[in-house]
């Protein structure tokens, strides 16, 4: 499962990894901690489990997820003022990677609250000014190119009015 995540992974290893991808640690914790607890609702016999990395699995009855602490990005996205997070969740098929999608979660006490799900996400590069700049890939998951340099792309969401909406002809903010 490990060599999967790790092939799957490797394409798009130099963007984003090696930057500080939280503004506040307690929030990424804090989600990492949430995101565990509802997967494990989502599986029957969840079991838990530590692997290389500090990744967490997250497995039950041929059904599981794998969740990478140091991917989580925090920031504010909405406009309460409480930093926020965005989380890869790498789901599982078996001991085979079946997909990756990139949830928004929004803090709203006593936890977080699943804003959004994004699919096409290859990393998030950062938020800032409530606007959330990602790397996407300009073909599907799983298909020849996937995380390939030309077949990316760099382009904003902003949370509003309880949804995610991604920007258009605004270019990103230099970095």
């Amino acid at each position: 499962m490990i060599v999967v995540f790790m092939a799957v992974s490797s394409c798009s290893s130099n963007v984003g990894i090696t930057k500080v991808k939280n503004a506040d640690r307690k929030t990424a914790e804090k989600a990492v901690r949430f995101m565990q607890d509802h997967l494990m609702s989502q599986v029957s016999n969840a079991e838990t489990e530590v692997i290389a990395g500090g990744m967490i699995t997250v497995k039950g009855d041929g059904k599981g997820f794998v969740i990478d602490p140091s991917q989580v990005t925090t920031g504010q996205i909405d406009d309460d003022r409480r930093n926020d997070a965005v989380m890869p969740v790498y789901s599982l098929s078996g001991q085979s990677l079946a997909g990756i999608e990139y949830l928004v979660l929004l803090q709203s006490p006593p936890e977080f609250v699943i804003a959004a799900t994004l699919t096409d996400i290859i990393s998030i590069q950062g938020i800032s000014d409530g606007m959330i700049t990602a790397v996407v890939s300009t073909v599907p998951y799983g298909t020849p190119g996937y995380g390939c340099e030309e077949c990316r792309d760099t382009v904003q969401y902003r949370y509003i009015s309880s949804g995610l909406i991604k920007l258009a002809d605004e270019p990103a903010p230099s970095q």
